[in-house]
C-alpha cells in the first residue's frame, strides 16, 4: 500500500500537472511531450519536492483501506486454519 503510494506519487503528480496546465496542447506540456519530459520539467523547475507533492492526503487514504485489508485477510485466514482443526479431529475421531 504505502510503498505503491509512494512509488506512483511522482507520476500522479505528473498526471495532475499535464491536466492542469495551460499550455496543453494535444497532451503535450509546456512544449514537452510525455510523462518523463514533465517530470524533467518538474524536478528542473519546482525541485524533487514537486514529484511528491500531495503524497500525504493519498497516504491518509491508503493506510486505512490496506490495514483494513490485512486485518480481513487475516481474520479470514485464522477462520480457515480454525474449520480445518475442527475437520480433522472429526475426521479422525470416525
Amino acid at each position: 500500500g504505502m510503498a505503491a503510494v509512494v512509488v506512483t506519487s511522482p507520476l500522479d503528480a505528473a498526471k495532475t500537472r499535464i491536466m492542469t496546465s495551460r499550455g496543453v496542447v494535444r497532451g503535450m506540456y509546456r512544449g514537452a511531450g510525455g510523462t518523463l519530459r514533465c517530470l524533467r520539467n518538474m524536478t528542473r523547475e519546482d525541485g524533487v519536492g514537486a514529484c511528491f507533492r500531495g503524497i500525504l492526503p493519498r497516504l491518509a487514504y491508503k493506510m486505512p483501506s490496506s490495514g483494513l485489508f490485512l486485518f480481513l485477510n487475516e481474520t479470514g485466514a485464522d477462520a480457515v486454519r480454525k474449520i480445518r482443526r475442527l475437520n480433522k479431529r472429526s475426521s479422525v475421531q470416525r
